[in-house]
């Protein structure tokens, strides 16, 4: 929830973050954002090949979680476009957690196939309360401190939640479901 929070936070306040105070238009901020997920697609094709097993892909999660903050944060603090750039594409190499963790709950100690559902329904919703508070949260702390840079710097701080997850998932086993 926290890498989706903070996400959605920058989609919607990068933009005019970047406008206000670098004089970057929305059209270079855009494609900054939108490289973001460009390089996070192709690479989501291909973590399944470099993630073979639930160490691995802790191990990935683990950088995810703490790639992911700092490349947001870089977004923020420089105006620089070779920076910006290597900034997006850190940031779309970060969330290639997204294919991880969509498939944790078929590997859940004791899940059978039709606990399956109820588990993908739990994170499904998990990611749509993080896309649906975090320009919220972000406005409003906008509204209180008058201070986008440092919001959107804490808000970034949520998408450790990544590397949080990657300590759980390490310990999951390659068996599939039962059907009992």
């Amino acid at each position: 929830m926290g890498a989706n929070l903070a996400t959605a936070g920058f989609l919607v306040f990068y933009p005019t973050y970047m406008l206000d105070r670098y004089h970057v238009s929305l059209t270079v901020s855009g494609a900054v954002l939108a490289l973001t997920f460009l390089v996070c697609g192709i690479t989501s094709f291909g973590i399944s090949r470099i993630a073979a097993n639930w160490k691995t892909r802790a191990n990935a999660l683990y950088l995810c979680g703490l790639a992911m903050p700092c490349s947001f944060v870089m977004l923020v603090l420089t105006d620089s476009l070779p920076l910006l750039l290597i900034a997006a594409v850190v940031n779309g190499l970060s969330q290639v957690f997204f294919p991880i963790l969509l498939t944790v709950t078929f590997h859940l100690r004791d899940i059978r196939i039709q606990e399956i559902p109820v588990g993908h329904a739990f994170l499904f919703t998990n990611i749509s309360l993080g896309l649906a508070t975090g320009p919220l949260l972000t406005g409003f702390l906008q509204d209180i401190f008058n201070n986008l840079a440092a919001v959107l710097i804490v808000i970034s701080l949520l998408s450790i939640s990544v590397a949080i997850a990657g300590l759980f998932v390490g310990r999951l086993s390659n068996v599939q479901p039962s059907e009992n």
